[in-house]
């Protein structure tokens, strides 16, 4: 089913990034606009955090509360007393660079913005991200979304997201690892593993991709030992090299691809374009690309999961 290329590796990687350790591996979890109410956007990842069983410590951020949810509350990251690996992002989005610039200077490796109101609907909202964008560029600080679910890492016992898929945590430790630019239909997924009893390792929604974008991640699940197989769901890559990169560099380390690209119809390149807030491509080059690189492509959500199954 998933053919091995032969050819020399002639590959280099397109621009040195930094890694995506902070984010998956986090040694102390913040949550920016943390809520006292878990079905707020805000509360719900704290709530999860708190019931999952990670061993970190949490630091609910918010100006307004000294404690929230039985934990103590700071009005800013810079005014945590230890360091912070990961921030997970649920304020506005006028006041998100705000945030992410707290957080670039308490030294902050990785933020999640699930925060939406971003080049997704345009006008003020693009040029907030691109303010975002030229941020991570300037603290090499690495950013998910914004307008993303979260991130999951099962064996931590990370549930940074706030998709109801991930209420009561229930995730079976694996050897799949996922990464959706559809927050929708990473959640659909994660239910669906959960249904099916699969062993899940790492869960990523990349949302509008002001950073960490696809091809990011999946070069990450390529060089983690935890991850045999990758399940990609793509609507646009933002670097083809970089793909292409990521592609060759998880066919080197023998991990298997089953991937669903969207967006082959003028209809559903629109309805990519609006999550993603990125052009959709030509299905043709992905079709090819995925052939060279042994990358199974599955057209329906049943296959996805078989295959990745039988992998």
């Amino acid at each position: 089913l998933m053919s091995r290329c032969t050819t020399p590796r002639s590959w280099a990687y397109s621009s040195p990034r930094a890694s995506l350790d902070a984010l998956f591996n986090p040694r102390a979890i913040a949550v920016y606009g943390a809520s006292s109410d878990p079905t707020k956007i805000g509360g719900r990842p704290l709530d999860f955090l708190k019931g999952s069983g990670y061993d970190g410590p949490l630091y609910p951020i918010n100006p307004k509360s000294a404690e929230i949810q039985g934990l103590p509350a700071f009005a800013t990251v810079s005014a945590v007393p230890g360091p912070v690996d990961m921030v997970i992002v649920a304020v506005p989005a006028a006041g998100v660079l705000a945030a992410l610039e707290d957080c670039a200077r308490k030294g902050v490796g990785g933020a999640v913005v699930l925060s939406s109101g971003f080049a997704e609907v345009g006008g003020a909202g693009a040029q907030w991200q691109q303010q975002i964008s030229a941020l991570t560029r300037r603290t090499g600080m690495r950013v998910v979304g914004p307008n993303c679910m979260g991130i999951i890492n099962v064996r931590r016992r990370i549930l940074g997201t706030f998709t109801p898929s991930a209420a009561g945590f229930g995730l079976v430790p694996g050897r799949i690892s996922l990464v959706s630019q559809s927050g929708a239909f990473g959640g659909y997924c994660l239910s669906l593993i959960r249904q099916r009893g699969l062993g899940l390792n790492l869960w990523i929604t990349t949302g509008n991709q002001c950073d960490v974008d696809f091809a990011d991640c999946v070069s990450h699940y390529a060089q983690d030992d935890g991850t045999d197989v990758i399940m990609g769901y793509v609507e646009a890559a933002t670097d083809k090299a970089r793909l292409i990169d990521a592609l060759a560099l998880a066919r080197e380390r023998g991990k298997r691809i089953v991937m669903m690209k969207v967006g082959s119809s003028e209809a559903g390149a629109h309805a990519a374009a609006s999550h993603t807030a990125s052009l959709a491509g030509s299905d043709q080059v992905y079709d090819g690309l995925f052939k060279q690189y042994g990358v199974y492509r599955a057209r329906t959500i049943d296959e996805l999961f078989d295959i990745a199954y039988a992998c």
